[in-house]
């Protein structure tokens, strides 16, 4: 992802995350990363969102273009620095070193994700031609 495609900056010092929850959206190309943050301790932020729109990605058979449609839910914990939990949390948990979160590379990281995943075209979905495999 190239950053110049982002709406704006979207970025905020650790310091100032507020107590309360505050909004946020952010639009890449089709795609739309939006919900709300804010601090849960001195250290601990916590951001719930959903990424929503259309992914461009690639069919993981046959390499062809296509579109994705996505609406993921995510809730995210940021911790500023180090995290060590106090116990077993189903929350991911992101690590910033540099004093602010960064809800573009929390967004293009997450899409990565995405785009990482296997994906099928739907006429790979419908073709039951046997593919060469080694074992």
């Amino acid at each position: 992802m190239q950053k110049e495609k982002f709406a704006k900056n979207m970025q905020i010092e650790f310091k100032k995350v507020p107590f309360n929850k505050k909004n946020f959206q952010i639009d890449y190309n089709l795609v739309k990363f939006e919900g709300t943050f804010c601090k849960m301790s001195q250290e601990l932020a916590k951001i719930e969102a959903t990424i929503s729109g259309k992914l461009n990605i690639i069919c993981s058979r046959c390499g062809k273009n296509i579109d994705l449609d996505i609406n993921e839910s995510i809730e995210l914990l940021v911790s500023d620095g180090v995290y060590t939990p106090d116990n077993e949390s189903d929350i991911d948990v992101i690590e910033v070193y540099g004093g602010s979160i960064d809800f573009e590379e929390i967004l293009n990281s997450e899409l990565e994700s995405i785009q990482s995943d296997y994906h099928i075209c739907d006429e790979c979905v419908n073709d039951n031609q046997v593919l060469e495999k080694e074992f």
